[in-house]
């Protein structure tokens, strides 16, 4: 039995090991909380699929509450176990990762079950259901989506924050563009989606404020990775971490100032905050091949191609073959890529190198003594080693090989196990007369004593 406080190494960081009965319990209680309130509404007994009051707002925001409360716990024990078998060092900015994790996944786990509603609401053409079949569509909405929130936030490796945040923008997007009321928008640009007093405009601009607040969280991750790097041996420059973690920190800052000022109320500002984004992330491409010397090669050339990519599309949207939003599409989507490259390339481990032998002559190993042969005391012989079937362990009644054998061979068998059988032992046969050796009594005692010839 392990010790209280103590942790044994054979603990499983897999997200089996997280009680799933935790993620049932909370979803049954999101789903009647769902149910008392749809059967609380006064008026039409049936409830609509997305709208102002609609089962998929209230789902939305219960699978939001789970999520993020089960993210959380599951992100903060992924760390304790690694802190308790010595993984990573406890920093404070664990903490901040934790609380960063348990409020994406809440938003992520919010928008999917909202952007899976608004979906049914269109495809069946405005339709509303019965209270029953509101609260188990909800159920199952809560159950899935604190499942993925739970399963996604146990793993705690940079390439799957970089996901997170990308997942979070994503599905904002999507759930602004389904709901937008300008089918136009695209004519123009991204920031058109923000321009709206209506849900649309507030999911595009809170998906901006919301990913630009959580990249500026990231930032701290960045600069306690890289400085692990830097005391590694695997990162060169010592200046890296502090000068990626600021530029990292005002990419995520001017894109929340995007999400809070929006185009149609003061454009001067808007624009100013886009270019600071763009300007940060150049940034980024261009100290790379100077300061992060020592990371993995491919870092240096996926920071190479995404340059040119971002040069052609720049050149081609200058050139008027393709509008700012098609333009905006691949620059959002090219630096998520860089940013997923440089996780697994900080993530990467060196080579462990076998340390070179020292000059000299090296002395010679002693050899090894030869094993003297155990000979049984009466013949003389060398004595095979006893091995006990599976037959014998399954004629005995409790199942021990010990009470299937004769009473001498009790210790011999108690320390084999089983599962490594082949032959069951043959009984002693009677002594003849006409032969000459050992009686059967001398050689059922030979079993305990041994001597070396």
């Amino acid at each position: 039995m392990t010790p209280p406080g103590l942790v044994t190494p054979s603990v499983n960081f897999a997200p089996s090991n997280m009680r799933p009965w935790r993620l049932l319990r909370a979803s049954v209680i999101a789903g009647a909380a769902t149910a008392f309130t749809l059967g609380a509404t006064p008026g039409d007994p049936t409830v609509p699929l997305w709208g102002h009051w609609s089962v998929g707002a209230l789902t939305a925001l219960a699978a939001a509450a789970t999520g993020g409360v089960l993210a959380y716990r599951s992100y903060s024990r992924r760390n304790a176990l690694a802190a308790a078998h010595g993984s990573h060092d406890p920093h404070w900015s664990h903490r901040v990762d934790a609380l960063a994790a348990g409020v994406a996944h809440a938003l992520i786990s919010g928008l999917l079950v909202a952007l899976t509603f608004i979906l049914l609401h269109h495809l069946s053409g405005g339709a509303s259901v019965s209270p029953l079949q509101a609260t188990v569509a909800g159920g199952a909405s809560i159950a899935i989506a604190s499942l993925v929130a739970t399963v996604a936030a146990s793993r705690n490796e940079t390439i799957h924050a970089v996901g997170m945040l990308m997942s979070l923008t994503v599905l904002g997007s999507l759930t602004s563009i389904l709901t937008t009321p300008d089918p136009d928008w695209w004519h123009l640009h991204f920031s058109q989606l923000g321009t709206f007093h209506v849900f649309s405009g507030y999911m595009f601009n809170g998906t901006l404020i919301a990913t630009g607040t959580l990249i500026v969280a990231f930032s701290f991750r960045v600069r306690r990775v890289l400085t692990a790097a830097a005391r590694g041996a695997q990162l060169r420059s010592v200046r890296a971490p502090r000068i990626y973690a600021i530029l990292v920190a005002c990419v995520g800052a001017n894109m929340a100032m995007v999400g809070f000022i929006p185009v149609n109320q003061q454009q001067f500002l808007h624009d100013r905050a886009a270019t600071g984004m763009t300007l940060s992330f150049a940034a980024l491409l261009i100290l790379t091949p100077w300061l992060l010397r020592g990371l993995p090669a491919r870092l240096t050339r996926a920071t190479g191609l995404i340059a040119v990519i971002l040069v052609v599309g720049a050149t081609v949207f200058i050139l008027g073959i393709i509008n700012l939003a098609a333009f905006e599409i691949v620059a959002f989507g090219l630096m998520f890529s860089w940013i997923g490259v440089f996780a697994t390339c900080v993530d990467a481990r060196p080579a462990q190198v076998a340390p070179a032998p020292a000059f000299g002559p090296v002395p010679a190993a002693a050899p090894a003594p030869a094993p003297v042969p155990v000979r049984h005391i009466a013949t003389g012989r060398p004595r095979r080693p006893l091995i006990v079937s599976r037959r014998v362990v399954r004629s005995s009644i409790d199942g021990s090989a010990a009470r299937a054998m004769p009473p001498d061979t009790r210790r011999a068998a108690s320390s084999i196990r089983p599962s490594l059988v082949s032959t069951a032992r043959r009984p002693v046969r009677p002594a003849r007369p006409d032969r000459a050796g050992p009686t059967p009594a001398l050689r059922r005692l030979g079993g305990a004593r041994r001597v070396a010839p």
